[in-house]
């Protein structure tokens, strides 16, 4: 059971752990991109103030255990921390992979779907 304690001392437990298959369309809580009905996504009730269910795609939980994003966090990891962390990880490795076209006036920054897929890429495939 993972545990987090946020800055007023109030407990979020993750109660249960699954992979269930969509029963209908819902929203990524890490990326905020559709998981689509009949895929497969990881989900989690937790309890923080409230009983919630914590919903992502599965690439996007793998690569935020992947990315040790969990350690990285005082509370819950939101959204937020999700893209800025993917944000960050995509500077790190285009700039390893080419310093001058990441530089560029040319260089265009992807959309954070495509950095996205680039960082999974680049990690887990």
């Amino acid at each position: 059971m993972k545990i987090a304690v946020n800055k007023l001392n109030t407990i979020m437990k993750v109660l249960s752990t699954s992979k269930p298959k969509a029963r209908k369309q819902y929203t990524c809580e890490f990326c905020y991109g559709k998981i689509e009905k009949n895929e497969v996504y990881s989900s989690q009730v937790c309890v923080y103030d409230t009983i919630y269910t914590f919903r992502s795609h599965l690439a996007c939980d793998k690569i935020a255990n992947k990315l040790q994003m969990y350690e990285d966090v005082n509370e819950e990891l939101s959204g937020y921390d999700f893209h800025e962390c993917i944000r960050e990880e995509f500077r790190i490795i285009w700039i390893a992979k080419d310093t001058n076209h990441f530089e560029s006036k040319e260089f265009i920054i992807p959309s954070f779907q495509d950095q996205l897929k680039f960082v999974i890429s680049n990690h887990i495939n």
